[in-house]
């Protein structure tokens, strides 16, 4: 991630990077709006230079999804598009909850893994029954990595996790994905009796959680993740990306409540009216500042990272090694800063091609670091860098964040003022935590579904009784 010189908090640039790019594709994908009426549906000011601390912690924390139409359940419009996190009385929050999640965030390496892990974690220690849906065993394509092809834990951390038959994603054979449908499954789901389903999106599993949750008249909820249309240009199929937003605009518009990771995204979303305004909302974000933390800075790392020149200063990129992430940007950087190193943690189907325009630049390939051995990689690094344009939310910032790493490349030459950042990275990544955000999601988000779920039902079994006359016994959604 960049920054330009001197800004006093660099994520907050990157914001308005991915908003100028936002705003371009959507120019490209036929939107018709100003920048500047881009940038305040935003609830970004219109200005080109990034904003002070205060204005960014004031954006960041200032979620502007809110509806002017909605009069069914206003408190919960209300809720979903601020700070608070207290229930109304309305609906309690959920006692189960059935989340359907592809690929695995426990047998797959990917950027939401944390994110899940930890919200099934805490939703159980604040007292829900949740079970998981996730892909298992299956199909993968000819020599591909099918490591993550296996079958599933029975428990996590209290939860109960299901296993779904499996099949490689056609684009990226190592990636698990599953359809969920079965009458296996269904009749699983059905006992379990959730209040709440949430899926994953975009998938092949929300065909499952639809399906599911019209059929047991439950509450949907769709969490964004990654965001397809952005990427499909970058394999080719650009011409893919007007039926995509359709197929997008098709699922979310049937949810109850679409969660996006950043307010960045949310705008998006609107704008596309991938989903009704008044029911997008913020996924808060956390990170695991005990795993992540100085205190895992390795001498033996940095010489692993730097290839035996530990003197050297070190640029440090984690994630997935993929076309979409731009990536050779950093050779730019390495010219650019004399006597650096470069080392890339992670894999992906760029690894040989990008290996190959970075042979001749001192960069080393790390593969797959874990555990503490990614902590170390984290803080024994002087600057982390992430170039990707088209990210959802960027878990690996906050890591490195919360690791001490500094990810602004000007800040290498000075010694002083890198450390400043670093500790400043730290304190602010501290302030987002991972039960908070559950919290919120267990006491507003999953309610607000839970809301709107009551008026969909209601007003369809009013329907139906108007159909079959007055006197037909239709039943009532069971958390109405």
């Amino acid at each position: 991630m960049l920054a330009n010189r001197g800004s006093s908090l660099p994520v907050a640039s990157c914001s308005y990077r991915n908003a100028n790019a936002s705003f371009s594709g959507a120019l490209k994908n036929g939107a018709s709006l100003s920048k500047k009426s881009y940038l305040a549906s935003l609830g970004l000011p219109s200005q080109t230079a990034p904003p002070s601390l205060r204005q960014a912690r004031t954006l960041r924390n200032k979620q502007t999804i809110a509806s002017t139409s909605s009069t069914a359940f206003p408190a919960y419009v209300d809720a979903i598009s601020s700070n608070s996190t207290q229930s109304t009385d309305t609906h309690p929050r959920p006692k189960r909850v059935c989340i359907m999640v592809e690929p695995s965030p426990f047998t797959y390496v990917c950027g939401y893994m944390n994110r899940y892990r930890n919200t099934v974690r805490f939703l159980v220690e604040l007292g829900c029954e949740v079970m998981v849906v996730a892909p298992g065993r299956g199909w993968s394509l000819p020599g591909a990595d099918s490591s993550a092809f296996t079958d599933q834990p029975e428990d996590f951390c209290g939860a109960k996790v299901i296993s779904a038959r499996s099949f490689s994603c056609p684009w990226y054979g190592p990636l698990p994905l599953s359809f969920g449908l079965s009458p296996r499954i269904y009749k699983i789901v059905k006992e379990f009796n959730p209040d709440v389903i949430h899926c994953s999106s975009p998938g092949v599993m929300w065909f499952a959680a639809l399906l599911y949750s019209r059929m047991l008249k439950r509450p949907l909820v769709y969490s964004y993740h990654t965001h397809v249309p952005e990427y499909m240009p970058n394999y080719k199929i650009s011409w893919l990306v007007p039926a995509m937003w359709a197929v997008i605009r098709f699922f979310h518009n049937a949810a109850h409540l679409t969660l996006a990771t950043s307010t960045i995204l949310a705008g998006e979303l609107a704008l596309f009216a991938a989903a009704p305004r008044h029911l997008i909302s913020v996924w808060k974000k956390g990170v695991c500042s005990d795993t992540f933390h100085p205190q895992y800075k390795c001498s033996t790392m940095r010489e692993k990272l730097t290839d035996g020149n530990p003197e050297r200063p070190l640029l440090l990129s984690v994630g997935r090694l993929g076309s979409e992430k731009n990536l050779k940007f950093l050779k730019e950087i390495l010219e650019k800063v004399p006597n650096a190193r470069l080392a890339f943690v992670g894999d992906g189907p760029a690894r040989e091609e990008l290996m190959e325009y970075f042979s001749d630049t001192p960069t080393v390939f790390a593969g797959m670091l874990h555990g503490e051995d990614l902590s170390a990689a984290y803080a024994s690094a002087d600057v982390f860098v992430m170039p990707s344009e088209s990210e959802t939310l960027g878990f690996v910032v906050l890591e490195a964040m919360a690791s001490g790493a500094k990810y602004v490349n000007e800040l290498i030459q000075d010694d002083e003022l890198r450390a400043k950042v670093g500790a400043a990275a730290r304190e602010e990544v501290s302030l987002w935590d991972w039960k908070a955000a559950t919290m919120h999601l267990l006491d507003v988000q999953y309610p607000a579904a839970m809301a709107a779920a009551a008026v969909y039902y209601g007003n369809a079994v009013k329907k139906t009784v108007e159909d079959q006359g007055a006197g037909a016994d239709v039943g009532t959604p069971s958390f109405a």
